[in-house]
């Protein structure tokens, strides 16, 4: 399992919303100005995600969250990997496709099928992930409640 520890933003019922902590240690790296990791933590720091829960929480309580590491690794392939393999093939098949479109350059067909393919991928795990894979990935779960 896959362990970070959060604070809850709001409860509703049997469900909390929350946020990660901020690091600490960013703040004392002698190499803040070359790293991405505030950058990308300042943009993802109010993104906030749904966990169910049956322990006894409130709002500003940090409790340690924890993911499934096969779910971790199912996500990363759908993100990562679906896509790459769209723009080959998009590539691929605007090769293939480009004796029959004797106004564009090769490499300008080949560029534009496989951009078209890898956006649509994205777009359409965008969409699966809004309702069949929300619903076959496994959900963090609230392991415990921090001191």
């Amino acid at each position: 399992m896959l362990e970070e520890r959060v604070v809850i933003s709001k409860k509703e019922h049997n469900q909390v919303w929350v946020r990660a902590l901020p690091t600490a240690s960013c703040s004392n790296c002698q190499q803040k100005s070359a790293c991405s990791t505030p950058l990308i933590e300042k943009l993802l720091r109010k993104r906030e995600i749904l966990v169910e829960t049956d322990l006894v929480l409130e709002s500003g309580d940090q409790v340690i969250i924890a993911i499934n590491e096969d779910a971790f690794l199912k996500g990363s392939v759908v993100l990562y990997v679906v896509p790459i393999v769209a723009l080959l093939i998009g590539a691929g098949l605007g090769e293939v496709a480009a004796p029959y479109f004797l106004g564009l350059s090769l490499d300008v067909l080949i560029c534009i099928s496989g951009a078209v393919s890898f956006f649509l991928s994205l777009f359409l795990i965008h969409l699966g992930l809004q309702s069949f894979f929300y619903k076959s990935f496994p959900k963090p779960v609230v392991l415990r409640k921090v001191n």
